[in-house]
């Protein structure tokens, strides 16, 4: 019996120099009834793949309900292209906290931190929202096996 499947409709493309495509469905999940009654939660998903024509499939027996984790700070690399982006550093770096130097490390360090972060939503807003969007159309465009622009 056919798993069915979650993601894009194809797994398999292909793309020619005069603009025609070949799109395909190659791969299926499988599963007999008493796979069916063991795991009847699973899922079977077509990714996407930025390296090759062929898409992963991942199959999930039961999907996990974990906690959402706060993320850890993480200096973007593209911040750097930004002017503001030394002045916002550099006013956070010169906030004082009290009169031990020995002890403002680490809270500037946080503020920094805390600073870029809100600085980053205000300069370039949701990168990764921007990207899901496209991500989305691309996926889109995969079901349909279309080489629109996107």
């Amino acid at each position: 019996m056919d798993l069915g499947y979650l993601g894009p409709k194809f797994t398999w493309s292909r793309h020619f120099v005069n603009g025609s495509s070949i799109w395909e469905r190659l791969d299926t999940g499988l599963a007999t009834n008493d796979w069916f009654m063991k795991f009847p939660r699973s899922r079977d998903y077509h990714l996407q793949s930025d390296s090759s024509n062929h898409g992963p499939i991942l199959l999930v027996l039961a999907p996990l309900d974990l906690p959402p984790k706060k993320k850890p700070f993480l200096f973007e690399e593209m911040w750097l292209s930004h002017p503001s982006c030394e002045e916002t550093v550099q006013a956070a770096w010169y906030f004082t906290f009290g009169s031990d130097l020995s002890r403002e490390i680490l809270p500037k360090v946080e503020k920094c931190g805390s600073d870029l972060s809100r600085w980053n939503g205000d300069v370039f807003g949701s990168v990764r929202q921007k990207l899901n969007r496209k991500q989305n159309l691309l996926a889109l465009a995969e079901s349909k096996g279309s080489r629109a622009k996107i």
